[in-house]
């Protein structure tokens, strides 16, 4: 028999099974995360830093139709740009 040439003590045996626990509850939280975007307060960005009017939001004539344009060219309608929280340039 071939002497061992790490020697574990009984204490880390007995702890392997809550490390190996630990490692694998650790692990599996490391998924995508998913933020949710409050559309109140999107509403709100994107009107002060846009200067988009509620007019527009609300597609009140003249802006009828204006959720369904790309006013920036970047293919995606302002309409989902505002609904994913994003940046209108």
């Amino acid at each position: 028999m071939l002497p061992s040439l790490v020697k574990i003590p009984n204490l880390s045996r007995r702890c392997l099974p809550i490390l190996g626990a630990i490692v694998v509850a650790l692990g599996s939280t490391t998924g995508l995360v998913h933020a949710q975007v409050d559309p109140a307060i999107n509403r709100e960005v994107w009107k002060q830093k846009f200067g988009v009017l509620d007019a527009q939001l609300n597609e009140q004539p003249p802006y009828t139709g204006w959720l369904s344009l790309d006013a920036d060219g970047d293919g995606v309608s302002n309409g989902l740009a505002w609904l994913l929280g994003a940046t209108s340039k």
